[in-house]
């Protein structure tokens, strides 16, 4: 129920490509030669572009619908998600981390050093969102606070039947145990007013 009524948002299977991480090392291969040192840093000061924060909370939505995606079309356990999420985010790291290298190399050709570059230097730093996409939904914890708060996720309801006895096995001997017979579901008119507060989705019930 709850990838139904998000399908319409999850557009690809890949972590957010809201930085673009190729423009800036291609604007700071120009060529500055024949430029004193101050011109240089003017230069390489205009290339960079922060995020704002609409755009870094658009990035957070998008890698979080990924990973629930991936987790639901997948099959897969909370154990399996947490290692893609680990694995991700250190391929993400190295990534990064060679640019910053690159980039410094590039600077250096200019005559200029990374830390002259005002927020440049942060961007490409260990702990900017940059190498850290999922870092806001690390956890199964984080994760599901983030889907409640962000997401139009309706919460299953639960009906206590009452108690039905078993048999347990507790260590070498088996006894009668009490478990609780509940019986689950999700709103059905809850789901439905969700599903058409999604705008693509009243688009196409209207036409």
């Amino acid at each position: 129920m709850y990838s139904f009524l998000h399908c319409e948002y999850i557009r690809n299977d890949k972590v957010s490509k809201d930085i673009d991480i190729k423009k800036p090392v291609a604007q700071l291969t120009h060529n500055v030669q024949g430029l004193n040192a101050e011109e240089r840093l003017d230069q390489f000061q205009g290339i960079v572009n922060p995020q704002n924060e609409d755009e870094t909370e658009e990035m957070k939505r998008t890698n979080a619908l990924y990973l629930l995606k991936l987790k639901e079309t997948n099959f897969l356990t909370q154990t399996s998600l947490d290692s893609v999420v680990q694995g991700t985010t250190a391929m993400v790291k190295r990534t990064v981390k060679a640019l910053k290298k690159e980039v410094e190399k590039k600077l250096e050709g200019g005559g200029l050093e990374l830390q002259e570059i005002e927020g440049l230097s942060n961007l490409l730093d260990e702990d900017h969102p940059l190498s850290n996409p999922l870092a806001h939904v690390e956890t199964k914890h984080q994760q599901t606070v983030f889907q409640k708060t962000n997401f139009s996720f309706v919460e299953p309801r639960r009906i206590l039947l009452g108690h039905v006895s078993k048999r347990k096995r507790i260590g070498t001997s088996y006894s009668e145990v009490l478990v609780n017979g509940v019986f689950a579901y999700v709103p059905l008119l809850q789901s439905l007013e969700q599903l058409l507060n999604q705008p693509t989705v009243l688009t196409q019930v209207i036409q």
